[in-house]
């Protein structure tokens, strides 16, 4: 094929990968705020790790006290939507764009190279997908790394990962220890607004009832003179 021929079956195969990421990025738009598939909305995923700390740790932007991100300019709630919708698009049409990648890439193969397509594509689609996700998972991580690349004073990798490494196992620990005390200052918070009448006894012991009062019986006064 000419290079004019291979242009132009280039150009079909971009429509139509574009095409499946427009399509799959206005799903993520609506995924954005809407519940999909049973899976919980991309805005709560987004907003999952800061609206998980406590209410006196993160800053007070609804009246009703809803967990939102902050927004210094007029759109920068749109386009924060739509971007993770973009990348959700990106994400979901992944299977899409992937074999029409394949597709132009087989005339140059040889025959029996060709029968790897459909391997290629699943293989690929579940790789990037998963890569992704682990992405989302181990950000805090990524940085961590980063920041050991630019701080340590060798080229070495062994100094890097030293660093890196130390520096993810405390942060792991700083995690759980907020966790264990969070926990606890919700528990303490919640027993604080337990009325007293209401609040079990301490060492599960059932409260014992007052006493019933019995009258004292009546006494029969015999008048002397009487007798």
């Amino acid at each position: 094929m000419s290079l004019v021929e291979h242009l132009t079956e280039l150009r079909p195969r971009l429509l139509i990968a574009v095409a499946a990421v427009v399509l799959t990025t206005t799903v993520g738009f609506f995924w954005y705020t809407h519940g999909f598939l049973g899976f919980h909305s991309l805005g709560e995923w987004l907003r999952g790790p800061y609206c998980s700390l406590p209410a006196s740790a993160r800053a007070t932007i609804a009246p009703n006290g809803e967990c939102r991100l902050l927004a210094t300019a007029p759109f920068d709630q749109f386009m924060l939507r739509l971007k993770v919708a973009l990348a959700a698009g990106i994400i979901l049409a992944c299977p899409v764009w992937l074999y029409q990648l394949w597709a132009f890439i087989t005339p140059g193969l040889y025959k029996k190279e060709r029968r790897f397509a459909m391997a290629f594509v699943g293989v690929g689609a579940t790789l990037f997908i998963t890569g992704a996700v682990l992405a989302y998972i181990v950000m805090a991580i990524f940085g961590l790394f980063v920041f050991a690349a630019f701080a340590t004073p060798g080229s070495d990798p062994f100094s890097m990962l030293a660093l890196a490494l130390a520096l993810s196992l405390l942060l792991e620990v700083s995690i759980q220890i907020a966790r264990i005390h969070d926990r606890r200052k919700a528990r303490r918070a919640a027993l604080d607004e337990v009325p007293d009448e209401q609040a079990a006894p301490i060492g599960g012991v059932e409260p014992v009832e007052p006493p019933t009062v019995v009258p004292a019986p009546a006494r029969l006064v015999i008048d002397d003179d009487a007798t």
